[in-house]
């Protein structure tokens, strides 16, 4: 339809309130199905992508985030060393989380576990820095490896 049809119809049927009320209607009813999908489509990206957060104090950096629904401590694998740090999950292809820390943490002293407790959905590191002070970043912003 052009522009000039669509003249020609709201010339001929603009005068009829049914007619207006049932092309407003319409109108409304396509916003909003417009911000639905729109919403939907920024949930389904946000779920797709591997979101790490992360907190610190003085001592320790806390990392989170999610993992695939049924993983086990078994489909982990997790290395942390002074410098660097690798967390998989055999379900997600490649490394959640992998890098050049922004500082030296104490390998030891650090921890992984899954929460909540029975039907995991989160994983939570806990790196223990080896010298007390507030990281600027996780990972060096210069490490060229891959980070979510």
């Amino acid at each position: 339809m052009d522009d000039k049809q669509i003249a020609l119809f709201l010339l001929k049927w603009g005068r009829d309130v049914r007619v207006v009320i049932g092309m407003a209607c319409l109108i409304v009813l396509l916003s909003a199905l417009n911000i639905w999908l729109c919403c939907r489509r920024r949930r389904l990206r946000r779920e797709n992508e591997s979101v790490v957060e992360w907190t610190q104090n003085l001592e320790e950096v806390e990392v989170d985030f999610p993992i695939p629904e049924g993983t086990s401590s078994r489909d982990i694998e997790c290395r942390i060393l002074p410098t660097s740090i690798r967390f998989c999950v055999k379900t997600v292809p490649g490394a959640v989380l992998e890098g050049t820390l922004y500082r030296k943490v104490r390998p030891d002293e650090c921890n992984w576990q899954l929460w909540p407790v029975g039907a995991p959905k989160m994983a939570k590191l806990t790196l223990v820095k080896a010298k007390d002070g507030h990281w600027k970043s996780l990972l060096d912003e210069t490490d060229s490896k891959k980070h979510s």
